[in-house]
């Protein structure tokens, strides 16, 4: 309209014209015409999946130019660790090759040999590395999203929206042409991969997580700051499909599809013996509840406890284990076996440790049914004491309430039971607090510890019984592991240990209390406290506080060291019935500046008193 028209010179007319569509034959609207890729590419599947990678299995993303991440960028995945890892540095996403300080590129990945204890990410600068490692506990078999987010001064690390360690990098990221390996890091496939499963990995150019902490995304969504998306949605695992319509498609190597993915897991108690067992959970969160009433359990001649076989109560060779109960041993005591798989018998080697009065032993059968013993002092008294046996893997080490009585260096650890039961008692005694650790306990933890209730996720805690059940004939494991057991000859009692008083350490009182016995109303009874020097210098006593129907003849003095001084204490009733009070001593004692006297008395009826009602 405008009359711009013009004249064609030595050409003709064609039908070959472009064919605009989806050229990528991975997507769903894939056009095998199409010759023009318009960006209509569409991978949206019917199906969620994750990818299962074990035992060296790994994903290759070829190398692209805008994987060299050197400006701001965020690096993010849901991943779920299955188990001990092969290495120690199983990596989710690496761009690097195995290096201590020289080379280029980044990497996010787990540490720690075994089971994962840390997460980090290493950006690689011109002079060197970064390692952002930060300690996490991880729980096998659940899900977390990982962030590692960098605005071009720092580097933050977020767990499940959480922002969990920082460092400020002053360098851009040195660039590379290595491949993207998923699960794994180039020229380490099978050294540094990862058992567990991964989904969603994003990478951004752009810093998208700026605060403390954000809200994780289940399913990532496509913008224009995203350069890829793995979300493993595809049919098969042969492909690893870039959904950002981006074309950052890879080849799989010997993962599998998996239909667990994020939030599909149901976290809660998995115990049925729990009150609050939730039978549609898949995770247990640590949240069992069981019954909690204060007993100990009461041992016939031969009374026990079975529990069934676990691998976790099997420590072989050189695994550590530290075996640990009060027990209150009787006169008509044998000795009271702490571990018991049974008698002799190659393979399935036996193996037990027992305390008695006077006597405590060791026993295993190692390599082939060779012997180990080791015989030991005992306890000598009647009374509650804490037991504990502790392997570190080359000492065996006795302690009696946290102090240690003996050790020996066995020439190896205990050889395997072939799935023995454990039996725990066999003799006439009392037992409480019950636990068994696949770790050495320092002596320093079990005297911490000695009267603190344990909670159950303990570190290393693989079978904890309290014996607070009251009733039936189940004991059960509060360290989550479900190593219930079963007792026979036992029942429940409420003789338990108790915690002692602290006592002072400047002077001892004589008597350790006072009883006025029966004492009539109207009258008065008095007898003698003896405030004694320990020898370990003078003493300054602020204070003693009486109750109403109390007096005592002095409330302050100087306990000279090496003295003794007397106090009258005198106990005049009020009322008729039990009588229960204390003096509550004030002193500049180096442990205890405030002690607690206990007095009792029984006031009764005065025949030459009568009481008139009003």
């Amino acid at each position: 309209s405008n009359g711009n028209d013009g004249t064609i010179y030595g050409a003709t007319w064609s039908t070959d014209v472009p064919i605009p569509g989806c050229t990528d034959p991975l997507a769903e609207n894939y056009n095998p015409e199409a010759d023009f890729e318009d960006g209509s590419c569409e991978y949206e599947f019917e199906i969620n999946h994750s990818m299962l990678f074990s035992d060296g299995t790994h994903s290759i993303i070829p190398y692209q130019e805008d994987y060299n991440l050197t400006e701001n960028f965020t690096v993010e995945c849901w991943f779920k660790v299955n188990g001990n890892q092969y290495n120690d540095n199983p990596t989710l996403l690496g761009k690097t090759r195995p290096s201590t300080n020289t080379d280029t590129g980044y990497s996010l990945r787990l540490h720690g040999w075994g089971f994962p204890t840390d997460i980090a990410f290493t950006f690689f600068r011109e002079t060197g590395h970064s390692d952002l490692v930060v300690p996490y506990d991880f729980i096998q078999g659940v899900w977390y999203h990982s962030a590692a987010d960098f605005d071009g001064d720092s580097l933050r690390l977020y767990i499940n929206g959480e922002m969990i360690g920082s460092m400020f990098i002053d360098q851009p990221m040195t660039v590379n042409e290595y491949n993207l390996t998923i699960a794994g890091q180039n020229g380490s496939a099978e050294s540094r991969t990862f058992n567990g499963n991964l989904d969603d990995i994003h990478i951004s150019m752009v810093s998208r997580y700026s605060g403390n902490n954000f809200e994780p995304l289940q399913f990532h969504t496509v913008d224009e700051y995203t350069i890829s998306l793995w979300n493993f949605d595809q049919n098969d695992s042969e492909n690893i499909i870039d959904v950002s319509g981006n074309f950052h498609h890879g080849y799989n190597v010997g993962g599998l599809l998996d239909p667990n993915v994020p939030f599909t897991d149901i976290y809660g108690c998995t115990d049925p013996l729990a009150t609050n067992y939730n039978e549609e959970a898949t995770i247990d969160d640590g949240s069992c509840v069981f019954v909690e009433t204060n007993y100990s359990l009461s041992l016939s001649q031969s009374g026990n406890y079975t529990i069934s076989y676990s691998e976790e109560l099997e420590f072989i060779n050189e695994e550590e284990f530290t075996l640990q109960s009060f027990v209150k041993l009787d006169e008509e005591s044998g000795s009271v076996y702490l571990l018991h798989t049974g008698q002799d018998g190659d393979p399935e080697n036996s193996r037990y440790l027992r305390v008695g009065y006077n006597e405590s032993y060791v026993y295993w059968e190692f390599d082939g049914g060779t012997n180990y013993s080791y015989t030991s002092v005992g306890l000598d008294n009647y009374e509650w004491n804490l037991v504990t046996f502790v392997w570190d893997g080359s000492i065996i080490k006795i302690y009696f309430n946290g102090l240690l009585i003996s050790s020996d260096s066995p020439p190896n650890g205990p050889g395997p039971t072939n799935h023995r039961n454990i039996t725990i008692g066999q003799t006439k005694c009392n037992m409480d607090e019950t636990s068994y650790w696949s770790r050495s306990l320092t002596q320093e933890e079990i005297q911490t510890n000695m009267y603190v209730d344990l909670t159950g996720d303990e570190e290393g805690l693989v079978g904890y019984w309290n014996f607070n059940e009251g009733e039936g004939n189940t004991v059960y494991d509060l360290s989550g592991n479900g190593n219930h057991g079963t007792i026979n000859g036992a029942t429940w009692s409420d003789d338990v240990p108790e915690e002692p008083t602290p006592q002072p350490t400047n002077y001892t009182l004589d008597p350790t209390a006072i009883d006025f016995g029966e004492v009539e109303l109207g009258q008065s009874a008095t007898q003698t406290l003896w405030f004694n020097s320990a020898d370990n210098g003078n003493v300054e006593i602020t204070d003693i506080v009486t109750g109403d129907e109390v007096e005592a003849s002095m409330t302050a003095f100087t306990l000279w060291n090496g003295a003794s001084i007397p106090v009258e204490v005198t106990f005049t009733p009020n009322t008729e019935g039990s009588f229960t009070d204390s003096l509550v001593i004030y002193s500049d004692d180096p442990e205890v500046t405030e002690f607690t006297y206990n007095l009792t008395a029984t006031a009764v009826a005065n025949p030459n008193i009568v009481v008139t009602p009003t």
